[in-house]
């Protein structure tokens, strides 16, 4: 599967009991989650990026419970 995003991909994390979710944090900040299960339209959300939010490299994602 091929997503395109607005900027270079710099950390990928896969779900950990969920294992066609993901998320992806970008060069500028934006962080996505996809549903790869959905070819169609697999992103499932995208975190905005201004002069208020976080805008620097995303390094790592680390899921939550």
């Amino acid at each position: 599967m091929i997503i395109e995003v607005s900027n270079c991909v710099t950390e990928v994390s896969f779900h950990p009991s969920e294992p066609t979710v993901l998320a992806g944090g970008t060069m500028n900040g934006e962080i996505y989650l996809w549903d790869i299960s959905k070819e169609e339209d697999p992103v499932m959300h995208t975190s905005a990026v201004d002069e208020y939010f976080h805008r620097e490299a995303i390094r790592k994602l680390v899921w939550v419970r």
